[in-house]
Formats: C-alpha cells, sequence, structure tokens
C-alpha cells in the first residue's frame, strides 16, 4: 500500500465524515417533527433510488442477489437500531455532544474484533477503551444533576450498533460486493423501520423536503465514499482521518443552532481522540514488525 493510495484514501474518508456530518443535521432537524421510526425509514426512502441508479450505472444488479442473506439480515437490524438510536440522542443533545460519544466507537470495534473476526484484542485496546469512558465522562459533565441520561445510553446504542454493523461488513466483504452492502441496507432501512413507524407516520412538511433531499444524496455519498476510503487506503493509516468529523460537528451546531461547544465537551472529545489515535498507532507499529523480516 503506497503513500499515494493511503493519501487517495483518507480524501475519501474526510468526504464520507462530512458528507455524514449533514446526513446527521438532517436527522437532527427531522427528529424534531416526526417519530425516530418515521426518520430511519425516510433516511432508507431517501437513499435507495438513487444506489439503484448507482447500481445500474454500474452494470452491477446481478451482484445483488450473490450474497450471504442472514449476515445482511443482521446487519440491516443494527442499521435500524444505528439510525434509530441515533435520532433518539440527537433530539436532546447537540451534535459535537453526540460525536464526543460516539467516537468510542473505533475502541469498541478494537474489542469486537475478537469474537467476530478471529483478532484478539491485545492490552491497549482494553486500556485505549477505558480512556475513551473517561473521555465520555468529561464530556457529560457529571457535575451536572442527571448527566448520565436516556439520550446518553442511546449515543453509545448507536456507537455499538455501528461497530457490529462494519465488522460485519468486513465479514461480507470478502465474498460480496459493494453495492450489495450499500442497496440491502438501505432496503432495511426502509422496510424494517416502515412496519413499526405505519401506526404513528405522520405526513412530510414542505419545509422538510430540502433536509430530506440532503439526507437521501448525503446518505448515498457518505456509503460510497467510505467503501472507496478502506478500498483505496490502509485502516491504520486513514482511520484517524474519522475524527474530523467532530469538526463538522462543530460547524454544523454553530451555523444551524448557534449552539457553542464547551470546554468538557472539547476536553473530552480531545481525549477520546487521543485514545483512538493511540490504539491506530500501536497497530501501524505492531504490523511494521510483522511486515519487516527478521535481521540474520
Amino acid at each position: 500500500m503506497t503513500a499515494k493510495h493511503n493519501l487517495k484514501g483518507a480524501l475519501y474518508l474526510c468526504i464520507a465524515m462530512g458528507a455524514f456530518g449533514v446526513l446527521d443535521a438532517c436527522i437532527k432537524i427531522l427528529s424534531a417533527h416526526y417519530s425516530s421510526m418515521q426518520v430511519v425509514t425516510l433516511r432508507g426512502l431517501s437513499s435507495l433510488p438513487l444506489a439503484l441508479l448507482w447500481v445500474m450505472w454500474r452494470g452491477a444488479f446481478s451482484s445483488l442477489f450473490r450474497v450471504r442473506w442472514q449476515l445482511h439480515a443482521v446487519r440491516g437490524l443494527l442499521g435500524v437500531l444505528m439510525i434509530w438510536s441515533l435520532s433518539q440522542g440527537l433530539r436532546e443533545l447537540p451534535m459535537t455532544q453526540v460525536y464526543a460519544i460516539f467516537f468510542t466507537a473505533p475502541l469498541m470495534m478494537a474489542v469486537l474484533s475478537g469474537p467476530i473476526l478471529g483478532e484478539k484484542a491485545q492490552g491497549s485496546h482494553w486500556a485505549a477503551l477505558a480512556l475513551g469512558m473517561v473521555g465520555i465522562l468529561i464530556a457529560m459533565r457529571p457535575h451536572h444533576a442527571g448527566w448520565f441520561n436516556w439520550a446518553v445510553v442511546a449515543v453509545m446504542l448507536t456507537a455499538l450498533s455501528y461497530s457490529l454493523s462494519n465488522l460485519i461488513s468486513r465479514l461480507l466483504s470478502r465474498t460480496d460486493s459493494v453495492e450489495s452492502l450499500v442497496v440491502w441496507m438501505l432496503v432495511a432501512l426502509a422496510g424494517g423501520s416502515a412496519l413499526f413507524s405505519a401506526g404513528s407516520w405522520q405526513p412530510v412538511r414542505l419545509e422538510d423536503y430540502l433536509p430530506l433531499a440532503l439526507l437521501g444524496s448525503m446518505g448515498l455519498v457518505g456509503q460510497i465514499a467510505i467503501a472507496q476510503a478502506f478500498k483505496w487506503g490502509q485502516p491504520s493509516a486513514i482511520a484517524p482521518f474519522e475524527y474530523t468529523a467532530l469538526l463538522w460537528s462543530i460547524s454544523l451546531d454553530i451555523a444551524i443552532w448557534a449552539q457553542w461547544p464547551d470546554a468538557a465537551t472539547l476536553s473530552g472529545a480531545a481525549v477520546i481522540v487521543v485514545s483512538g489515535v493511540w490504539v491506530l498507532k500501536r497497530e501501524r507499529q505492531q504490523a511494521k514488525l510483522v511486515a519487516e523480516p527478521p535481521a540474520h
């Protein structure tokens, strides 16, 4: 993997984080007027037509059906849970605070990669996870009454669902196409959540069509960009660029809701970012040791 490939992967990952930042802002806007399950349904329905056009353009329809259906079903359920819990958290918390908690996801993946992928978690993974939890405590301002509430639990559930979904995606990518990963996730979001939102469905207001259009387009751009990022870039080299999402969350909080992050949120986010970068640095060092032949 050359430096040029890693640079290309890092650029794709930055694009993905920007797209997902706009998507999350749209989810926060829509969550103020619609149930969480309706937001999940709208997320899937808004991106699915665009995704099918993308698959048609690539001439890859046949690859949609040569898949491991059981894993796609589990991944789809996790996707519904992820967007639902994210919607719950965004109702109550600023985006920057949500992202501070969500940044524990890379650490969760490091620990869960053992039982799911057969990649045993190292002591550094557990230490970084503990440090990341300290970051959450700082960001949530434990001296405030009621700091550990349902919104915090919901975002942690989002991070866990995201982690499990990504690990399953890694398993699926060994045999299934990128197109199938994108399309069947959107089908699950649109179809699965529609069953739960039918009884509380609200007509979409005219003023919500713009965030809905952004929800669909940015969702598709983000999914394609993140797939391309890990296609071109070495994960240990480009993963730190996920933390550019924090810049997007701060900017969008200020631009849309005039909410400036406080010192506790930024300090907690910094601790979580440091813990994540530490794990990635350790992984890169271990990979380099394995790759280098022993001296004779």
